[in-house]
């Protein structure tokens, strides 16, 4: 009987205390550039994809929301040039989701006029394709 309370008080001793463990799993590692903190706790990482170009990815916290690897709003699958250019269209992304906006929506224009494409030679190059 004794080993019985013991084993009980025992059992009861472990079910009761605390899980003082902590989940120190650190993020995968993604290439590209590290992330840039913005506003809001969202950040963008321009990333390079497959040689062909340049994508971005945008950030809420640590949990990755949109993955845009090709210019966005822009028929077929065209890149961005550079880095430089990825990051322009991130960051209009994310004025677009600080203002309210989500999924972030960008024309072709805004693209165009903040430099991060030129529309006129994009449209040129699909007018080449569709031949």
């Amino acid at each position: 009987m004794k080993s019985i309370v013991l084993f009980s008080l025992t059992l009861l001793l472990f079910s009761c205390s605390e899980n003082n463990e902590t989940n120190t799993k650190e993020p995968v590692a993604q290439k590209g550039k590290p992330m840039s903190e913005t506003a809001n706790d969202w950040s963008y990482r321009a990333v390079q994809i497959e040689n062909k170009g340049w994508g971005y990815q945008l950030y809420e916290g640590a949990r990755m929301k949109i993955n845009q690897q090709n210019i966005p709003a822009i028929n077929g699958l065209h890149y961005f040039e550079s880095e430089e250019k990825a990051e322009m269209a991130a960051k209009l992304a994310l004025e677009k989701v600080a203002e309210g906006f989500f999924p972030p929506t960008v024309n072709p224009e805004e693209l165009d006029s903040i430099g991060a494409i030129n529309l006129d030679s994009l449209i040129l190059v699909n007018e080449e394709l569709s031949k």
